[in-house]
């Protein structure tokens, strides 16, 4: 059994990460009856990169990324609810979900005298999310995995003593230790834990297995409650707000939200190393985003156009409408008839 998971998966486990930075499902529904935006069943996974729509101030390409379209979605929301969880549904099948689990709760405690942990779940080279028995396969799995990773001999076996169960698992609430001013060393952990099976029934939270972790296996968070996505947007109101008026305010926000965002180097097309950024979750990369245009010398503007109102990112300062075509023709048009525009 062990050289059978071996065989069909270290492929895809030692696949070269790249520019992605968390799994991504193919597609995702609304839940009316429970409020949350979840994996549809039939979806497959693989990683993504939400960099992939973003171009650094001054390079040719789009005007609008994740962030952008982030903020016209809050701006578009209204009290009609099914309107607005069509809007959430649609970013989330075009980017995934926030990440407000990863966010909010530190990576996995584990018991005393345990340093590994058995995943309950994989997914395979097709992006089939697969659900093994954490006592059999997934420790099978684990120990392939450290096997091929250590150049171990074929007859190595990883000690069961050392090896937790995802039910043994506890997270703690980040809290920041000053508000403003974040420890350079990540956030404060609460005292009080959440147990595995809260994570589980509240984000259809699975341990999957990720070569690519130091743990060799990380949080799959499948669903996420509207309500949580409710509580993060508006921050992102409130940094235009800041953006506009505060820079010191700004800065210390972005400062807290960056916290676990670090350089990363990945190979590009040409073979030649490229400057890339290691995010975990979508709300890391749009704060990201947002970091290097401020940094960068773009502006975030409101159009001026009437009646639309969409934020757009440029490095002209005189530019003041979101598209050429039809805001800009359409503006021009109304001040030539003496309206405004």
């Amino acid at each position: 059994m062990a050289l059978t998971w071996h065989n069909q998966d270290m492929q895809e486990l030692e696949a070269r990460e790249g520019r992605t930075y968390y799994f991504r499902a193919s597609e995702y529904q609304f839940d009316k009856s429970r409020q949350w935006i979840e994996a549809a069943p039939t979806a497959t996974w693989k990683r993504f990169s939400p960099f992939s729509f973003y171009r650094p101030p001054g390079e040719v390409g789009p005007t609008r990324g994740p962030h952008i379209e982030l903020l016209n979605l809050i701006h578009s929301l209204s009290e009609k609810r099914d309107e607005d969880d069509k809007r959430l549904e649609a970013f989330a099948n075009k980017y995934g979900l926030l990440g407000t689990f990863h966010e909010w709760w530190s990576a996995p405690m584990l018991p005393d005298g345990k340093l590994w942990v058995a995943p309950d779940a994989k997914i395979t080279r097709r992006g089939e999310l697969k659900q093994p028995n954490p006592k059999k396969e997934g420790i099978e799995l684990l120990e392939n995995v450290l096997r091929h990773q250590m150049s171990a001999p074929a007859d190595w076996r990883l000690n069961r003593d050392l090896v937790a169960m995802p039910s043994e698992l506890t997270f703690a609430y980040k809290r920041n230790l000053l508000p403003g001013r974040p420890d350079a060393s990540g956030h404060e952990h609460h005292p009080v834990p959440l147990p595995w099976e809260e994570v589980r029934g509240q984000w259809g939270a699975r341990m999957i297995m990720d070569s690519h972790t130091s743990r060799r296996t990380a949080v799959l968070c499948t669903r996420e409650q509207t309500a949580s996505w409710l509580f993060e947007l508006p921050n992102q109101q409130r940094i235009l707000r800041r953006m506009m008026s505060d820079k010191a305010a700004l800065a210390s926000y972005l400062n807290t939200r960056l916290l676990g965002v670090s350089p990363y180097l990945v190979e590009g097309e040409d073979g030649q190393l490229e400057r890339a950024w290691r995010c975990t979750t979508l709300v890391q990369a749009i704060h990201m985003m947002l970091y290097l245009d401020l940094t960068g010398g773009a502006t975030i503007k409101t159009c001026a156009s009437r009646g639309c109102q969409n934020y757009f990112r440029s490095n002209n300062p005189r530019r003041i409408y979101c598209s050429t075509n039809p805001c800009a023709n359409r503006a021009s048009t109304r001040l030539s008839r003496g309206q405004e525009p």
